[in-house]
């Protein structure tokens, strides 16, 4: 009886041989394999539950993580169809429902995202080297991106496992605030009051700040420390899956070189090709953000633009149906390219992020936002805002880019700024910026920023983001890019 309790144990566990493994898991595990080959990834992922059902088996689950991170399109679908749709209505009272149906299909992509991660993170918990036999294209709403061939290993899954945690970081962090908005409001008042120029952008975001009281309050602080988790996770992942060279039939890491394999079809003499999807990777990568303060360049700003250079290159294809020629600029994006040009414009060891204070206590995001004034008139409503140039217009807003930007050959002054417990002090920068007030400028312990690398009269050391650090860092940025850029 022991002994039959041992073996029970095993198969349960995924152990054993295949000839003691039943049929029927083979069966659906093919099944599925032929629905993901035929881009049916929803119906893929129930025959891989069937064969896990019958048998615990490592391909299945890594098929079934397969499955379940592509069938996120049919929900993104749906979402781009929604606000679609939704759009043509706002004119007829219908912004209320609109935004419902958008909040809980945005709900419903949070919720897969992260049942998703939690598959891959089991599947590389459990399995040091899963293998998954099998060709798997990938699309992107009906785009063929690309198509993994013949196997796919650990790298695979730390790939699918990197993106997929860091997406979910994004949209559980969003979902656990309260997105509830009067989109119809929001609309009119643009439609009959707004415009492009800096105080009417200004007056719309104090519209839909102050209209909106629950707009980006925290609604599940649970959800809040969970996105922090799957972002630790996702870098981890994503460290591992570029720590050394290799390659595999779908991809390879070489000389700094990220690339994907195409096919020209599914044919399996079809040999394949390196295509023009490739990424340079930038280093070193951030392998923790939950070890205390990182600097920007410390591998955090490689690591993020990696993953941003990655997931607009896949977007791309789709992304040109909707932007058109305005697409053709995706193709210059690099993330060597994004942290060249970050590098360029904010000093070594200047920035920091603090994520593990940041997601111990969960906030809510709203706090993160300029202030408004609270003028009982909500059309002329607007955001804190202070200037060091004297050639304002009768809305108390400067000429320069978008009217939030003083003109290049305006005089400066550098001064003191707003009254009482929020003045901010003079910070010895001639700012062509806005002067802002933030409920929070440390985003919540997030931000820390080293004030003399930009003022020779601001302190030394790293210190925690303040009314007046914050608003020197944003001055001294835009000041390098306005200069870099020549304007």
């Amino acid at each position: 009886m022991r002994k039959v309790l041992v073996i029970l144990l095993l198969l349960s566990i995924g152990c054993g041989g295949k000839n003691e493994i039943p049929e029927e898991y083979f069966t659906h595990l093919e099944n599925g394999k032929r629905l993901l080959l035929q881009a049916r990834y929803v119906e893929a992922g129930r025959e891989m539950e069937k064969a896990l059902r019958v048998y615990n088996g490592e391909e299945a689950l890594y098929g079934l993580a397969i499955s379940k991170t592509l069938s996120i399109n049919d929900l993104m679908i749906m979402l781009v169809r929604t606000v679609a749709q939704g759009s043509s209505y706002i004119p007829m009272a219908e912004g209320e429902r609109m935004m419902k149906e958008v909040e809980k299909t945005a709900g419903g992509l949070a919720t897969q995202y992260m049942e998703s991660a939690e598959l891959w993170n089991n599947l590389l918990e459990r399995y040091k080297k899963p293998v998954f036999e099998g060709d798997v294209p990938v699309y992107f709403a009906t785009v063929p991106l690309l198509e993994f061939r013949e196997e796919l290993g650990r790298k695979e899954a730390l790939f699918f496992s990197s993106m997929v945690n860091i997406t979910a970081f994004i949209l559980t962090l969003f979902y656990s605030q309260s997105l509830t908005a009067d989109i119809l409001g929001a609309y009119l008042f643009y439609r009959n009051h707004g415009g492009t120029r800096g105080f009417q952008l200004s007056r719309l975001i104090a519209y839909i700040l102050t209209e909106n009281r629950d707009l980006l309050t925290l609604r599940n602080g649970d959800l809040w420390k969970k996105s922090g988790e799957f972002l630790d996770k996702g870098v981890k992942d994503f460290y591992e899956f570029l720590g050394e060279e290799f390659e595999t039939p779908s991809m390879q890491f070489k000389d700094g070189e990220l690339l994907f394999k195409f096919f020209n079809s599914r044919s399996p003499s079809e040999e394949p090709q390196f295509g023009t999807f490739k990424v340079t990777i930038p280093s070193p990568l951030t392998s923790s953000v939950m070890g205390g303060k990182i600097y920007l360049e410390d591998g955090f700003l490689q690591t993020i633009s990696v993953y941003l250079g990655i997931l607009i290159k896949f977007l791309a294809p789709s992304l040109k149906t909707f932007l058109g020629s305005y697409a053709n600029y995706l193709d210059f994006i690099e993330p060597s390219l994004l942290v060249q040009t970050i590098e360029t414009v904010i000093p070594e060891k200047s920035l920091a992020f603090d994520f593990k204070s940041f997601f111990s206590s969960p906030d809510s995001m709203r706090y993160f936002f300029p202030v408004t004034r609270g003028v009982s008139n909500i059309f002329e409503n607007d955001l804190y805002l202070e200037w060091e140039c004297d050639d304002l217009d009768s809305h108390g807003y400067p000429g320069g880019v978008a009217g939030l930007i003083c003109e290049k050959n305006s005089s400066l002054t550098d001064s003191e700024h707003f009254a009482g417990g929020f003045k901010i002090a003079k910070d010895g920068i001639l700012s062509r910026a806005p002067y802002m007030l933030f409920a929070d400028p440390s985003i919540n312990g997030l931000l820390y920023l080293n004030g003399s690398k930009f003022s020779d009269i601001l302190p030394e050391g790293l210190k925690k983001s303040d009314l007046l650090l914050l608003n020197a860092f944003l001055g001294y940025a835009v000041n390098k890019i306005l200069s870099v850029i020549g304007y």
